[in-house]
């Protein structure tokens, strides 16, 4: 689903851009000095901007590629999905560029949720293992293709393919925080020094995992 003016305004403003004043029109301007990049954005309160315009928008300001980062971390992909319309009013999305990244939703809206959060569980173990994502193919090279089965399935005439953003920087902000209980056992001799010193046994096991595997 496209953005609307004010998440893409919210976009570049996450990736460096600076709002630069330009009249009272219905147009914002935005400069990014580090990267020496200017683009100017529509702005129609909740009024999404057209698939084209979309695409532009983003080369203009050289964040057309599927990884746009900030402070090092991925903050948000963009990749094509088809979305297949059943005759039950249902989608099932496929992720051409991701292998395997199938979802589904009762309705469009539901479609384009699950599919974000498909995208960013996919896309989670690559950030895990430091794998670079998939590059995000050109839209107008996916097409729809149907075999004899599945067009007893989906209804063609109401399948499309759009754009789907993810936010993966505030999924894994939110993996990462996400606290796991764990029991262990310890000699007790060390649970009462502990206890009377006021340590954080939760703190020093973290500290000492992350020692161990070498992450900051």
């Amino acid at each position: 689903m496209p953005m609307t003016s004010r998440q893409k305004i919210k976009l570049l403003k996450d990736n460096g851009f600076t709002y630069i004043p330009s009249g009272d029109g219905s147009h914002k301007k935005f400069k990014n000095f580090k990267i020496g990049r200017t683009t100017i954005v529509p702005d129609y309160p909740g009024k999404e901007l057209g698939k084209v315009l979309e695409h532009e928008i983003l080369k203009q300001a050289g964040l057309n590629m599927n990884c746009l980062m900030k402070e090092g971390i991925v903050m948000f992909v963009v990749y094509p999905a088809i979305f297949l319309k059943g005759f039950d009013g249902g989608y099932t999305v496929n992720v051409p560029d991701l292998d395997g990244c199938l979802t589904e939703g009762k309705n469009l809206y539901e479609a384009f949720e699950m599919a974000e959060d498909a995208i960013c569980s996919y896309l989670f173990e690559h950030y895990i293992d430091k794998i670079a994502f998939p590059p995000a193919s050109d839209i107008s090279n996916i097409e729809i293709k149907l075999d004899e089965e599945e067009k007893l399935i989906f209804d063609l005439s109401g399948s499309f393919i759009s754009y789907v953003h993810a936010n993966v920087g505030e999924f894994i902000k939110r993996s990462e925080n996400k606290a796991v209980k764990k029991t262990l056992s310890i000699p007790s001799y060390l649970n009462e020094i502990g206890i009377s010193k006021g340590v954080n046994f939760s703190q020093i096991l973290q500290d000492a995992l992350k020692n161990e595997f070498n992450l900051s």
